[in-house]
């Protein structure tokens, strides 16, 4: 036996969960085995946004943690907190994309995400790590001011181009398949 005491922890902070188990002792391991640790949460209704579930692993004196988040129902980022907290965007780039407060920029409230101002041969990239539980879609909202056939915005999902603008164009709605499972999403 490789390891005798393995407790897997979770944390969900929300106050749509109504109950849910927080630690599950995990039977004796070896080397290659495989172990699925099952926790149920009970909902008080369906958020309109996601859980943010904290899972943490325990082997003897080693802890590890990793926070995940879930959507159940309906996740909308509409960037009305001013930052990019609500979801687990990725704004690490040289030129990282950022809030506009002006609300006339905004399709619909006082802000809007807004690339960086770059010039020839420059990116400005941001980022979305999600996973969806069933095969779903994803929806938003999309304008662009750049040089008409020059420069584009592209929309990226696991490094395959799915679309691309350019040009002056007007807010326009735009909605793509996204199967279950694991996926980077970049603009």
């Amino acid at each position: 036996c490789v390891s005798d005491s393995v407790l897997v922890s979770l944390e969900v902070n929300d106050v749509a969960v109504l109950q849910s188990d927080t630690v599950l002792q995990l039977p004796p391991l070896l080397i290659g085995d495989t172990v699925k640790a099952c926790f149920v949460i009970k909902l008080n209704y369906v958020p309109d946004s996601s859980l943010m579930l904290k899972l943490g692993v325990e082997e003897r004196d080693n802890y590890t943690e990793t926070t995940t988040y879930y959507c159940i129902g309906r996740a909308l980022e509409t960037f009305e907190k001013a930052n990019f907290t609500f979801l687990q965007w990725d704004t690490t780039a040289v030129f990282p994309w950022h809030i506009d407060s002006v609300e006339a920029n905004a399709h619909r409230g006082k802000y809007s995400a807004r690339s960086a101002k770059i010039r020839g041969r420059q990116l400005s990239v941001l980022r979305l790590p999600i996973y969806t539980l069933v095969d779903d879609t994803i929806s938003f909202w999309v304008k662009t001011s750049t040089e008409d056939s020059y420069d584009y915005l592209y929309f990226i999902i696991d490094g395959e181009k799915v679309a691309q603008w350019s040009g002056m164009m007007p807010w326009t709605h735009c909605k793509f398949a996204l199967p279950r499972g694991s996926h980077m999403l970049t603009w």
